[in-house]
């Protein structure tokens, strides 16, 4: 595979690059890309067209069944589009339990467990790896899921604004409800929470203090207010008066509660442009794959079909790297690293 980065052809699987961004007086440490593939690791497993990457060894899956997994290597499940059970696989050559569930499940990323989602989506459980239900809930729309890295904490957002935690196998609920509004999506970064939701002909992201000991509180903190509506569930970012998020080919920021799109040109000596939405009809949304976004440290990562972005908490763009061809890729923070998902491969950074 090859990679452009700041618009200079590399062909290497290894490189290192460092920044140092004056502007801002924020330094970027070096960072070590490296290519893997996902059939020589034992880190993570990964399914790409009914292949299951599994302890460096490929499985095809019969390809009659759909497939719900986590990035850590805890198995697998099972299940049809139309049916009535679910199944466990511990591992590809072993099945641990089978459940009859009406629901479609989604394997929380890190393997701490499993959900259980409703084909209407007003309704979720929460299963352990051992297939105990430890909690079910209620809701009128189940809209987006975040669970938070290192905390055992997972929050689900339902469409009026019930939003519910699952913290020490309890569920704890909040109502956000505001005046004629409809909750989209929700993200994590350290101890903070946003919501974004519709209000009042805008679009609102509002951020939270998380506060957790015997129990959880949340506590508002800041709102931003963006004149540009965004009508799906966003993978967005945050920090202060700042949201980022991915949109096809360019990236979206929000800042001062003014729209900006940004565009990298890939491969040319073009700068970056950053260019001033200021009415809806000015901005195209992308309804495919709109990308994937990710908050580590102090710097944003965005993933889009062909290209990695890395910018300042700002919304500054430190540089591009842009891949060969098209992908869906996902991004994944793990042991202070960062990965991107491809197809049959992924790409590590790490800080030194």
């Amino acid at each position: 595979m090859k990679f452009f980065i700041l618009f200079l052809s590399l062909s290497l699987n290894l490189f290192l690059v460092s920044f140092l961004f004056k502007k801002e007086e924020i330094y970027i440490p070096p960072i070590q890309f490296s290519l893997k593939n996902f059939n020589e690791q034992k880190d993570f497993q990964w399914l790409h067209k009914k292949e299951f990457f599994y302890q460096q060894k490929a499985y095809p899956l019969p390809s009659e069944f759909l497939y719900a997994f986590s990035i850590l290597p805890n198995g697998f499940v099972r299940f049809q589009k139309v049916g009535s059970s679910i199944e466990y696989f511990i591992s590809p050559e072993q099945l641990l339990w089978k459940k009859e569930r009406f629901s479609y499940p989604y394997f929380e990323p890190y393997g701490r467990w499993i959900f259980l989602i409703n084909s209407d989506r007003t309704a979720f459980e929460v299963l352990d790896l051992n297939g105990n239900s430890l909690v079910q809930v209620n809701g009128s729309f189940l809209v987006d899921i975040k669970c938070h890295t290192e905390d055992d904490i997972c929050f689900f957002l339902f469409s009026d604004g019930k939003l519910v935690s699952f913290y020490k196998n309890q569920s704890f609920e909040f109502f956000l409800q505001k005046p004629n509004s409809f909750f989209k999506s929700l993200s994590l970064r350290d101890q903070e929470l946003a919501v974004h939701y519709y209000s009042q002909n805008q679009d609102v992201f509002e951020i939270f203090d998380i506060r957790h000991q015997d129990t959880l509180t949340l506590k508002s903190k800041n709102t931003i207010q963006s004149p540009i509506v965004f009508p799906f569930t966003l993978p967005f970012v945050f920090y202060e008066d700042n949201i980022m998020f991915p949109n096809g080919e360019n990236t979206i920021l929000i800042q001062k509660a003014q729209v900006y799109e940004i565009t990298s040109q890939t491969k040319t000596n073009e700068e970056v442009s950053k260019n001033l939405i200021r009415t809806q009809k000015d901005l195209k949304l992308h309804t495919n794959f709109l990308g994937d976004s990710l908050s580590y440290g102090n710097l944003f990562f965005v993933v889009k079909p062909q290209n990695l972005e890395v910018y300042s908490l700002e919304g500054e763009q430190i540089f591009s790297l842009f891949f060969e061809k098209n992908y869906e890729p996902m991004l994944f923070l793990y042991h202070h690293k960062v990965f991107v998902f491809l197809d049959r491969e992924y790409l590590e950074l790490n800080f030194l």
